[in-house]
């Protein structure tokens, strides 16, 4: 496992040490947030993907839309049984 050393300085340390929660040491909060941006970074390129698909996919986008515009807070009719 390759690992690598990162030198923060003021002002900035200082501002990470004072938003950085009891429970986690300094390192922990630091890759955390790294982490954190990393995964934004992936949902942002999935999200243009996406986008790309429902260009090229116009029945997918169309059925989206109406997903989109469906009530989903009433209850559905049920049909009655006959006896």
């Amino acid at each position: 496992m390759q690992a690598t050393t990162i030198k923060i300085e003021d002002p900035l340390l200082r501002e990470l040490k004072n938003i950085t929660p009891k429970k986690f040491s300094l390192s922990k909060f630091v890759k955390e947030i790294l982490e954190q941006e990393v995964q934004r970074h992936k949902m942002i390129i999935a999200a243009e993907k996406y986008n790309e698909f429902l260009a090229s996919n116009p029945e997918e986008s169309s059925w989206l839309q109406d997903w989109e515009a469906a009530d989903l807070t009433s209850t559905p009719k049920t049909k009655r049984k006959k006896s």
